[in-house]
């Protein structure tokens, strides 16, 4: 079953994003070389709020928590 289209528009500006840093790296290595490192802080903010509730809220251990916030980004990105 897909998922709804109004669910996850960002997941289709994320995609739209990697296309335009694929073409910045040839044309502006530095520019998409920082949008890299944004793109790198977004995943981290993805990562570190799941894996909080997963701790504490859920009060699961730290290598679970861990597991199923990787297995939520995973998740996330292949709508693709």
């Amino acid at each position: 079953m897909a998922a709804p289209e109004d669910d996850t528009p960002w997941l289709k500006i994320l995609a739209w994003i990697q296309v335009a840093l694929l073409a910045l790296l040839f044309l502006a290595p530095s520019i998409a070389l920082g949008m890299i490192a944004v793109e790198g802080l977004v995943i981290g903010f993805w990562l570190l709020p799941v894996f909080l509730y997963q701790t504490l809220v859920k009060r699961l251990p730290a290598r679970q928590g861990i597991r199923r916030a990787a297995q939520s980004l995973i998740d996330a990105f292949s709508y693709f």
